[in-house]
């Protein structure tokens, strides 16, 4: 992998890793833990418009997803390193183009991210919570959409290379 490429991919991760976790500090100490009683109005409402609204708040998650498995927290956290540490070394010995690189780089850095929150809190601070015309979409940070965007990023990337490669026959 050229020079070049590996400074902008460590720099994308280093961006995504520090934004994450800055702006999980400022809800950590700024906004008061969320009480389910009153879902999803402890935070900061942004907008509410046409149905949609956004509200920053501050949810506590000690499992994986939606808070599965949150009585084994360090089963999830020892899971996670492993594959940080897989996903880092296939990373570093596989040949590859430069945005599957871009991908995988996103989803690294999001599980970083999350990895650093169940070290330094005892659990991962969420904080986007949207509601689209009264459905409560699951709440996420910024690791998670960085996870979710390098995933997606790969699906479509899959799908249109099968579709060229399809046409061409």
């Amino acid at each position: 992998m050229a020079f070049k490429v590996s400074w902008k991919l460590s720099l994308l991760a280093i961006s995504i890793f520090l934004f994450d976790a800055l702006l999980k500090m400022y809800v950590h100490c700024f906004v008061t833990p969320m009480n389910f009683s009153y879902f999803p109005y402890g935070g900061v409402g942004i907008f509410h418009e046409f149905g949609v609204e956004f509200v920053i708040t501050h949810v506590i998650n000690k499992g994986a997803m939606w808070g599965l498995f949150a009585n084994y927290q360090f089963l999830l956290v020892s899971i996670r390193i492993f594959i940080i540490a897989a996903l880092g070394y296939y990373l570093y010995i596989r040949q590859m183009s430069d945005y599957r690189r871009v991908c995988l780089v996103m989803i690294l850095a999001g599980a970083v991210g999350n990895v650093f929150d169940c070290i330094i809190y005892g659990h991962v601070i969420d904080m986007f919570c949207f509601i689209f015309w009264g459905y409560i979409y699951p709440v996420f940070n910024i690791a998670d959409a960085a996870i979710f965007c390098g995933i997606l990023m790969m699906l479509l990337e899959t799908a249109r290379s099968k579709t060229v490669a399809s046409s061409l026959k």
